[in-house]
């Protein structure tokens, strides 16, 4: 049987791959076809088979039907201005990166488009302003935004389950994505003025994806979408206004999740008299009573002058700081419906749930948006 070519705008594959951050190199290798048949192929000197097509549409995670536009969309979408890691030809963006960002931003648009005219007042997206950077108050004021008083967990995934709820219960979309490196990237937010978004990277270990959820909560409540790095108290390279910004949420997420007078609670901290000294066994109980880090007790502990810098860098001497990423089957079993609410957040989940239910969309759309096998759709309703 002789091969069937497609008759596609052959400008579109070259748009897609930039688009998806790949170099032609690298696209080729992923396609396993020589650089230089890719060349002939963008450039429409060499047709494609249909099923050569669909793998150039899953590799950039495009629909086929995008391949058959006749023109090049104008406005393709662009990297958010993350104000985190500088947007330049030294330190781009993974494919990886990109494609989850843009999953990420086609899913809020979805729930934009699904919503019946708001739930939620998202008055808060930008909330934060200059005069408040200045008192000091952020970490309390987001506590009593998200409605927080005391809290005691048993294990850290209560701890993280409590503070996503917090965060959803204002209206707000979190994700977990799975297929960037930590290496890269611990999470990042959309300050969209309706259903503002954050993503976590569910690699990281669960203590660094709560520090990372408050933090990005801090962008959005600043109006600025942010990209938060492996480490939370690194000092990033970047123009002294956005390493300001990093500052002010790496603060005001420390001190929401570790606020002073919560401190004052313990006799650990309350008969401690050497900020030169803390043994490991003190950090520990301080840590594992509000589910953060060593290094973040120690900053928490320097601002109340309880801990000295001089400590804080021996700290950092003997306990060098290594990626670590969450081990596959870490924390609890799920099903895949599970995992959809766990990876989607039941904001969006219920969006999309609600639609179906309306009739407002079908159930192989339903099970599009939410990355679902159809067979499991049943389930997943009645576990939300």
């Amino acid at each position: 049987m002789p091969k069937v070519y497609t008759s596609i705008n052959h400008r579109i594959l070259k748009w897609a791959r930039r688009s998806a951050g790949m170099d032609p190199a690298v696209a080729a290798k992923r396609l396993k076809i020589e650089s230089g048949r890719l060349e002939n192929i963008e450039s429409g000197l060499e047709k494609i088979t249909f099923p050569m097509l669909r793998r150039v549409a899953n590799l950039y995670k495009r629909p086929v039907a995008a391949f058959y536009l006749q023109d090049i969309p104008k406005s393709p979408e662009p990297v958010p201005d993350f104000r985190r890691l500088p947007q330049s030809e030294r330190h781009p963006l993974s494919p990886e990166a990109l494609q989850q960002i843009r999953a990420v931003s086609e899913k809020q648009k979805t729930a934009v488009a699904l919503s019946a005219g708001g739930e939620f007042d998202w008055h808060f997206v930008g909330l934060l302003n200059d005069s408040l950077k200045k008192n000091g108050n952020a970490g309390y004021e987001i506590r009593s935004f998200l409605g927080v008083e005391s809290q005691k967990w048993t294990n850290e995934y209560e701890a993280f389950n409590y503070w996503r709820r917090a965060v959803e219960s204002n209206g707000i979309l979190t994700f977990q994505i799975t297929k960037v490196s930590v290496n890269e990237m611990s999470g990042f937010s959309l300050a969209y003025p309706q259903y503002p978004a954050i993503a976590l990277n569910r690699k990281d270990p669960v203590r660094r994806r709560i520090f990372t959820l408050l933090h990005e909560l801090c962008h959005i409540l600043l109006g600025l979408s942010g990209l938060c790095d492996v480490s939370e108290m690194k000092n990033y390279q970047n123009t002294p206004q956005s390493k300001a910004i990093e500052e002010f949420c790496n603060h005001s997420a420390a001190s929401a999740l570790v606020p002073e007078d919560s401190l004052s609670d313990f006799d650990v901290f309350i008969n401690h008299n050497d900020p030169d000294h803390w043994e490991e066994l003190e950090l520990t109980e301080l840590a594992n009573a509000f589910m953060v880090s060593h290094e973040m007790i120690i900053l928490r502990l320097i601002e109340t002058g309880k801990a000295t810098n001089k400590f804080l860098t021996e700290w950092r001497e003997s306990h060098p700081y290594r990626h670590v990423t969450r081990k596959k089957g870490d924390g609890p079993r799920e099903t895949s419906p599970q995992k959809v609410i766990r990876t989607q957040g039941t904001n969006y989940v219920s969006l999309v749930l609600n639609a179906l239910q309306s009739d407002q969309i079908t159930a192989s759309r339903a099970c599009e948006y939410l990355d679902l096998k159809a067979k499991h759709l049943a389930v997943l309703e009645r576990t939300v």
